[in-house]
Formats: structure tokens, C-alpha cells, sequence
């Protein structure tokens, strides 16, 4: 573990510059440094890393479709001040991650900064705890993705055909054709991915130009100022509008998440440790300006908001629309460039899920790390991690055909577990920042790229509140005295996930889990003879 500048120098002194293959010396060097060797293949560059880290989030159009909690409990106004202080509490968030990716540019993220950063014998529990919470939010990420984009083209369907009634089964088999598409776009399309990505910005861009010109230009009626930033909705029945605003803002974090998908690419990336900091910032800057004027257009030419929320299809975004556009094919065909984005975002969650997944199992975080970190010789692909997260995905949207509450709550999850795992690192290098600062710890191995002294105590403190204020905000219910079918029961499931980590890492974690293997020589994970796990997985 680097812990200084004359450590991490001296480390890359003794690499050599031969084992980069085809890539840049620099990422050769850097991976050596963490003790990895390349194994995958480096098609991504600024541009196309850009574009991927804006499309795997899809905030301007997620926002619309993911809205509704924010709509009941704050209406147009708490929805502005939501999307503004998300927009803050994200950037410093991503910030905070940016340093820390310009250190250690890894598909590792969140566990491996944390184990750099903990005190020695504290580390490898913590860097398998954030390794786990991290695996469950990329994992749940994708799945949710997926249920979003099957159900909302049911919403579709209800829209122009009101006598259809939607059934379970159907939204599974729509889930699973997206997943499809996905799996076929980081399989047999993964070398051009990066290309495939800069299509989808197209679209993603395109699509915010097309929406926006047509509701602020078709809409027959403008609301005002007063009705925008002063009418507040507290339909959850909450004591007091700042609680109600506060467990409103869920829908508008939902469609942040993904933040940190582009470090889980890191290994594909040329020049990662420049490179990704810079598009993960800039990313935050191009979604947030993208997603609060699409947010005031709405507002301002959506009509009336609580009417929409009574939808039959689901999804009031849809009536909105239509609304807007003065036609049920104009709202269809809106709402459509809204699919095609979450269409695409599926594919950056697959494969963000999938590298985070494969470099947890690298380092022996999970059972079956000796498959799980496979990878395919000819394609450079993590094709087992790819095909475990296709797996897990259609496990997860099976649970629907039983019950939508137990499938809702799970994909709740989202908001708390990337919070969890975001909170870990920052906290940490918040933590070693002070100590240096008191002389009682070594300076840092700062990247290329980094937070100023005091600015940086300033922004990973702030960002820390911020994600701690929205893990604690995201396991309220949407209206109080919640029965069985509205209660949200993601505290439940988040807790029993965390348990299950638990016990697996009292039962056999400790002893295989040492934090990131050293594994420069050979690319292999340092696994051992072969045992049961658990009573039936094998390691």
C-alpha cells in the first residue's frame, strides 16, 4: 500500500515500461503500482469515457420518469430546491471520488481506495464491507434500470390503449428483452463499446434538444413564476413541509446515481488517472445543466402536475407530455426519446456492474472468485462477472410476478447502498486529510489531478453530509401510516444484505479476503485449493 510520493515514485521506478503492451507507459506504470497487471483491453479516451460516465446516469430524462416521490412531497417548488442541492451534493461527491480515482485509477474503486486509506487493522474488513455495498448498488442498479424501461413502455402502451391492463409477467419479458439488448452490446459489440457510447451521447443530447424545444413551444399554457418556485406539495401528510421536502427528494437522487460508473471502466481507459477525473467532473457539470433546464420546462408547460400524478400508466411524465404536446402521438413520441435513454443507460450499468463485480472477485471478495474473475484471452472480457450481473438481473425482476412491493423496496436499495459506498472512501481521506494537516499521519500519494489543501477538507466534509443525509432520508415511506403495499421496505432488505456480508465474512471472508491481491506477475487471483463455501458455492 503507497502511502507517500517517494513510495509510489520509487514503486513505478522499478516497472517496466514493456509490460504496457499497446498502451500508454503511464497506465502500465500505474497498474504495476497497484500490484495489477492489464488484463483488459484500453478502448476508452476522454471523449468516449465522457460520454459514457453522462449516459450511464441519464439525469435529465431519469429525473422525469423517477419524479414522482419529489412531485407529492414538494411539488415544483421542492423539486428546484432538490435539484439544486442534489446538483451541489453531487459535485462535491464526485469530486471527492475524482481525487481519489487521479491516486489510484482502478475498476476497483470504492474498496480498494478504502483499504489504501483505513488504518491497518481496520482495512480489509472495511474494503470488503465497501466492496460488498458497492457490488449490491451496481447490481441493483442495473436491475432497476431495466424494470424502470419494461414497465414504462407498458405506461406506453396504457397511454394509447386505456383498456389494456398491464400484467407482471409482461413487464418481466420486457425487462429481459432490454437486458438482452444490453448484454449484446457488452458481449459481442464490446470491442466498439466506445463508439456504441458516443451514439447513445448523441441520442442523449438530441433527445433534451428535441423534448425541450416541443414542450416549451406546443405547450398551450404557461405556468407562472409564483406556481413554479412557491406552490408546495405535502401530499405524503407529513408534519412539516422540510420533512416532507426531505423524503421528497429520492426521485431526484435516483437520478443521479451512477456517478461513479466511469471508475469501474478505469482499466479500459487510456491515461485513467488524468483522463477520468476530468470527464467525471465535467460529466456533473453537463448533467446538471441539462437536467435543471429540462426541470423548469416541465414545471413551466407541464399543466397541472397533480392531476398528472393520478395517471393510469404509471409514470406522470407521460400525461405531462401529452399534455404538452396537445396529442396523444406527440406525448407517445416524446416519451419514447425518454426509453431510448434508459434503453442505453442499460448497457453503461451492465458493464460498470459487471468490471465492479470482476474486480471484487479479483481481489477474493466474493464466493466463486475463481470464476467470477475469469477473463476471456481473445476478447479481454469479464465474461463470467458479464454473465453473473445478466443473471442476477433477471433473478431480481422475477420477483415482481409475486409481489411489486417486495421488487420496489428491493430497487430502493439503489439510493442507500451507492450513498454507503461513496461515504466510505470520502470519510476516510476526510480522516487522513485532518491527520496530516495535525502531523499525525503521512501525506497522501496525490495524482495528477487534486482537491486543494483546505478545499478539499471543505468538499469531502460537505459531500459527506450530503450522502449521509440521503442514506438516512431514503428508507422513509412516501406518506405516513404506510400499510404493507406503500411501506417502504428497503431498510429491511438493505439490513439483510449487510447481514448476510456479515456472516459470510465471519464464516469465511476473514480468512480469504486480505484486501487487493498483489498479483503483477501473472494477472491470476491468488486463490487457493478449492473449498466449500457456505455448504455449496466453491471458492
Amino acid at each position: 500500500m503507497a502511502s507517500s510520493k517517494d513510495e509510489k515514485e520509487a514503486a513505478m521506478s522499478t516497472i517496466s515500461e514493456s509490460d504496457g503492451g499497446d498502451y500508454d507507459t503511464s497506465d502500465a506504470k500505474e497498474m504495476r503500482m497497484m500490484g495489477k497487471k492489464q488484463q483488459l483491453r484500453r478502448n476508452f479516451e476522454y471523449w468516449s469515457i465522457l460520454a459514457f460516465s453522462c449516459c450511464t446516469m441519464i439525469t435529465w430524462s431519469g429525473q422525469l420518469i423517477t419524479f414522482t416521490t419529489g412531485l407529492e412531497n414538494g411539488g415544483p417548488q421542492g423539486l428546484v430546491i432538490s435539484m439544486l442541492v442534489i446538483w451541489s451534493a453531487m459535485a462535491a461527491i464526485v469530486a471527492s471520488l475524482a481525487e481519489l480515482m487521479s491516486m489510484w485509477p482502478t475498476n476497483a474503486g470504492q474498496f480498494f481506495w478504502c483499504y489504501n486509506l483505513s488504518p491497518p487493522k481496520l482495512a480489509p474488513f472495511l474494503s470488503y464491507l465497501c466492496g460488498w455495498l458497492t457490488a449490491l448498488a451496481w447490481q441493483a442498479a442495473t436491475a432497476s434500470a431495466c424494470f424502470l424501461g419494461g414497465t414504462y413502455i407498458q405506461g406506453l402502451i396504457v397511454l394509447n390503449n386505456p383498456s389494456y391492463v398491464p400484467k407482471p409477467w409482461q413487464a418481466v419479458l420486457l425487462t429481459y428483452a432490454i437486458l438482452f439488448f444490453a448484454l449484446i452490446a457488452n458481449t459481442l459489440l464490446a470491442r466498439w463499446l466506445h463508439a456504441v457510447e458516443w451514439f447513445v451521447f448523441f441520442i442523449y443530447v438530441s433527445g433534451f434538444v428535441v423534448v425541450l424545444i416541443t414542450v416549451t413551444v406546443l405547450s398551450p399554457h404557461k405556468s407562472s413564476a409564483h406556481d413554479v418556485f412557491q406552490v408546495f406539495f405535502n401530499e405524503g401528510g407529513w408534519s412539516s413541509d422540510g420533512l416532507s421536502w426531505w423524503v421528497g427528494l429520492q426521485g431526484i437522487v435516483f437520478a443521479w446515481l451512477g456517478a461513479d460508473g466511469a471508475i469501474h471502466m478505469a482499466e479500459e481507459c487510456r491515461n485513467a488517472s488524468k483522463v477520468l477525473p476530468r470527464s467525471l467532473i465535467r460529466s456533473v457539470g453537463i448533467n446538471g445543466t441539462l437536467s435543471f433546464a429540462m426541470l423548469l420546462a416541465i414545471l413551466f408547460c407541464g399543466g397541472d402536475l397533480l392531476a398528472a400524478l393520478k395517471s393510469p400508466t404509471g409514470y406522470p411524465i407521460q400525461e405531462i407530455l401529452t399534455y404538452a404536446t396537445g396529442s396523444t402521438a406527440g406525448g407517445t413520441g416524446l416519451a419514447i426519446i425518454l426509453l431510448l435513454t434508459v434503453i442505453f443507460a442499460v448497457i453503461g450499468n451492465a458493464a460498470a456492474a459487471s468490471r465492479q463485480l470482476w474486480a471484487f472477485a479479483r481481489d477474493r471478495g466474493l464466493p466463486g472468485s475463481s470464476w467470477l474473475s475469469f477473463v476471456h484471452e481473445r476478447t479481454k472480457l469479464p465474461l463470467s462477472s458479464i454473465l453473473v450481473t445478466a443473471l442476477f438481473t433477471m433473478l431480481l425482476n422475477l420477483i415482481q410476478l409475486g409481489s411489486d412491493v417486495a421488487l420496489n423496496a428491493l430497487l430502493s436499495l439503489n439510493n442507500a447502498a451507492y450513498m454507503s459506498s461513496y461515504m466510505l472512501p470520502i470519510g476516510l481521506v476526510l480522516y487522513r486529510r485532518v491527520q496530516a494537516i495535525r502531523g499525525k499521519g503521512k501525506e497522501l500519494p496525490w495524482g495528477p489531478w487534486r482537491l486543494g489543501k483546505w478545499t478539499g477538507i471543505v468538499i469531502n466534509a460537505y459531500a459527506l453530509m450530503c450522502a449521509v443525509m440521503i442514506v438516512i432520508s431514503s428508507f422513509f415511506p412516501p406518506a405516513v401510516s404506510p400499510n404493507a403495499t406503500s411501506m417502504n421496505w428497503s431498510s429491511a432488505v438493505f439490513s439483510g444484505i449487510l447481514a448476510f456480508a456479515l456472516v459470510f465474512w465471519m464464516v469465511d471472508g476473514k480468512n480469504r479476503f486480505h484486501g487487493p491481491v498483489r498479483n503483477a506477475a501473472t494477472g491470476a487471483v491468488a486463490v487457493g485449493p478449492v473449498e466449500p463455501v457456505m455448504g455449496w458455492l466453491k471458492a
